[in-house]
C-alpha cells in the first residue's frame, strides 16, 4: 500500500487556509462562507426594518443645474428693469405709502360716521319727547314692529343701524366675507377678512420702517443715471416723509452703514471677491451698479460688534485687577468705582449707536 507523501515546506512559506475547517469528521463552516454572508446579510435587513433605518441614498450622477439669476440687462428700459432693480436686492424695495390719502380717506368716513350719530341722536331726541314713543327706547322689538306699522323703511332706527354698523365696519374693524373655493354652490366656504380696512391699513403703514438716506440715494441715483421712468413717475423717490421700505429682518444701524460706506468707497477687487459672491455679482453688468452679498456683511458687521462687546466686558476685569494689585486700598476703591461707571456708560453707548436696541433693552444690558 502506498502512502501519499507530502512536501516539507519552506519557514518562510505561510500554509493555505481552506473555507472549511474540519473537526472529529464534521465540517465547521467559516464566516468566509457565501451561506453565512447571505444569511449575515438577512438578518441585517431584518434589523433595519425593523428599526426603522434607511440606507443612505446614492449620490445623484446627474449634474446639478445653475442657479437662475434675474439680470437687470435683460429687461427693457422702463418699468420691467426699474421693477428688476427693485427686486435684485431688499434696499430697494421703496414705495410710497400715500399717508396724505390715507388721511383724507380716514376724515371722509370719520365725517359719515359722525352724520349717522348725529342722526341717531335726534332720532333718540323725538323719541324721548313724546311719553307714548318712550317705549320704544326701551324695547328694539317694540321699536322694529312699530317701523314696519309706520312703514318708515330706510328712515326706520333698524335701517339706521345697518348703515353704521356698514360704516363703522369699513372705518376700522375687519369685515369677515364668505367666499367659494369652488365655481359651484356647494364648494366649502370659507372666513377672509378683507385688508383694505382704513385705520388698521394706515396704523400698518406708518408702523413700516423708513429707507435709511443712502438707499433712499441709492434709487434717485439709479432713476437719474438710467433714466427708466419719466420724470413725473420717478418723482416718488423724493417724497422723503412718505417713504417706506419692504426690508425685512435685523434692523440697519450705525456698522452696517459704515461698513457699505467703505465698500462703495474702496471699490477693491479683494473687498469684492469678500463680499460679494459670483451669484451676486452677476445681477448686472454696469460697472456703476455695485451688488454685495447680504448676508456675508450681516457676518461682518456681527462680528465686529461681537468683538467690541467682547473687549468693553474683558477691559474693565483687567482694569480692575490691575488696580486692586499694584494700589492701595482707598484709592484702587476710587478708581474702581470710576471704571466701572466709564464701563457701563460706554457698554449703553454702544448699543445704542451700533445696534437698533430700545430703550428698555438697553437698560436691561446695562443693568446685568
Amino acid at each position: 500500500m502506498e502512502s501519499a507523501s507530502s512536501t516539507p515546506t519552506s519557514p518562510d512559506e505561510k500554509p493555505r487556509l481552506s473555507s472549511a475547517l474540519t473537526y472529529d469528521g464534521s465540517t465547521i463552516v467559516s464566516a468566509g462562507s457565501p451561506k453565512i454572508r447571505n444569511a449575515l446579510h438577512r438578518k441585517k435587513d431584518q434589523w433595519h426594518k425593523r428599526l426603522g433605518w434607511k440606507k443612505p441614498a446614492k449620490p445623484s450622477t446627474r449634474p446639478m443645474r445653475e442657479t437662475i439669476i434675474r439680470k437687470l440687462e435683460d429687461h427693457p428700459i422702463g418699468y420691467p428693469r426699474q421693477a428688476a432693480f427693485a427686486d435684485s436686492d431688499e434696499s430697494f424695495a421703496i414705495y410710497r405709502r400715500f399717508g396724505y390719502l390715507h388721511a383724507r380717506l380716514i376724515m371722509h368716513r370719520q365725517d359719515e360716521l359722525r352724520e349717522l350719530e348725529v342722526e341717531l341722536s335726534s332720532k333718540d331726541t323725538i323719541d324721548n319727547r313724546d311719553e307714548g314713543r318712550q317705549r320704544r327706547l326701551k324695547s328694539r322689538e317694540i321699536d322694529d314692529k312699530l317701523s314696519i306699522r309706520e312703514k318708515q323703511g330706510d328712515a326706520s332706527r333698524a335701517a339706521l343701524f345697518d348703515k353704521i354698523e356698514a360704516k363703522v365696519l369699513k372705518y376700522g374693524k375687519p369685515v369677515p366675507i364668505l367666499w367659494s373655493t369652488s365655481p359651484y354652490p356647494t364648494g366649502k366656504q370659507l372666513s377672509y377678512t378683507e385688508p383694505g380696512q382704513l385705520l388698521q391699513q394706515s396704523q400698518a403703514l406708518i408702523a413700516m420702517n423708513k429707507p435709511p438716506a443712502r438707499e433712499q440715494a441709492s434709487l434717485q441715483n439709479y432713476l437719474e443715471n438710467r433714466q427708466c421712468l419719466c420724470e413725473t413717475e420717478a418723482a416718488f423717490a423724493y417724497h422723503k416723509e412718505d417713504l417706506v421700505t419692504l426690508r425685512p429682518g435685523r434692523d440697519h444701524s450705525f456698522v452696517d452703514a459704515f461698513v457699505e460706506h467703505l465698500l462703495k468707497t474702496f471699490p477693491c477687487r479683494p473687498l469684492k471677491a469678500l463680499f460679494c459672491s459670483k451669484e451676486t455679482a452677476s445681477k448686472t453688468a454696469d460697472p456703476k451698479v455695485r451688488y454685495f452679498t447680504r448676508g456675508r456683511i450681516n457676518a461682518f458687521v456681527t462680528l465686529i460688534i461681537t468683538s467690541i462687546i467682547l473687549l468693553l466686558l474683558v477691559v474693565p476685569i483687567w482694569l480692575l485687577y490691575h488696580i486692586s494689585v499694584t494700589l492701595n486700598a482707598n484709592r484702587s476703591n476710587v478708581l474702581c468705582m470710576g471704571i466701572l461707571l466709564v464701563a457701563t456708560l460706554v457698554f449703553s453707548a454702544v448699543l445704542s449707536l451700533f445696534t437698533k436696541a430700545r430703550r428698555h433693552e438697553v437698560l436691561a444690558a446695562s443693568a446685568g
